[in-house]
């Protein structure tokens, strides 16, 4: 955010001692166009009402301003207060469509490791029994041995390997430019 002249933080919560202290699931309390850009690091995944949101953030850009958005997708629930929903790539298309930011004004890309380190985030957290953290410590220096172990994988995968490891989204980064007009 360096170079930025003037940034406003907006949060539901007092102890972040935000700029604006406001609820994200009512219309945010700007004027339309008010911002160049919109910033939202996984947050929408606890609004009920995502789609509203989104809404919200695409209305206070001006024409031409860009949205930047980072939700989990293959991630554990985790309540702030609540934990609501994961959508895929083509759920936040199609949201962001009805907002107002056509296909050509959008970029929503997965955020992956490989298919065998996003199986590995997974279990890290799962609840494997009681002593799944012996198991773990032996078997994780293994799984960051991605070269040797995703030998067999790769070669199973022709051509275009991020066609494949798309499909092994933990999360995604959505940017959308507001259309001029």
């Amino acid at each position: 955010l360096r170079g930025s002249d003037h940034i406003v933080s907006v949060n539901i919560d007092p102890d972040i001692e935000p700029t604006v202290l406001a609820d994200l699931s009512e219309p945010l309390p700007f004027d339309d166009g008010e911002f160049d850009t919109v910033i939202s690091f996984n947050t929408l995944e606890h609004l009920a009402d995502d789609r509203f949101a989104l809404g919200e953030m695409l209305r206070v850009l001006r024409p031409g301003g860009s949205l930047h958005v980072l939700v989990p997708f293959l991630y554990r629930v985790h309540g702030h207060p609540f934990d609501y929903h994961r959508h895929t790539a083509n759920g936040w298309n199609l949201m962001l469509r009805s907002a107002g930011a056509p296909d050509e004004h959008q970029a929503i890309g997965p955020l992956v490791w490989d298919p065998l380190s996003t199986a590995w985030s997974m279990a890290d957290t799962a609840p494997l029994g009681r002593n799944w953290w012996r198991a773990r410590r032996f078997v994780r220096p293994w799984v960051l041995r991605r070269p040797l172990l995703m030998r067999p994988v790769d070669r199973r995968v022709k051509g275009d390997v991020s066609a494949v490891i798309s499909e092994y989204a933990l999360a995604y980064s959505i940017s959308a430019t507001k259309p001029d007009r």
